[in-house]
């Protein structure tokens, strides 16, 4: 019994320079596993730069929701006005 090609991160980059944007690209996607196509939007994000504006969003967020924190209990120190 032969065992199917596993896609791998590099593989996909690969493919995804071969194929460029577009069609192709969707048709190829559709034939990947879930786990092979949450590894394509990896490198689809990566090239992108969404990465690192959800990185940046998630830090700002957390910054946020700790001033906000800090705001409501004034025995913390910071921000207790």
């Amino acid at each position: 019994m032969m065992q199917a090609m596993r896609w791998t991160k590099e593989a996909l980059a690969a493919r995804v320079d071969a194929l460029g944007p577009g069609e192709e690209l969707h048709r190829f996607a559709a034939e990947l596993t879930a786990e092979e196509r949450e590894l394509l939007q990896e490198v689809l994000l990566e090239r992108s730069g969404g990465v690192d504006y959800a990185l940046h969003e998630r830090t700002s967020a957390r910054g946020w929701l700790r001033r906000q924190w800090d705001r409501t209990d004034p025995g913390r120190g910071r921000g207790g006005r």
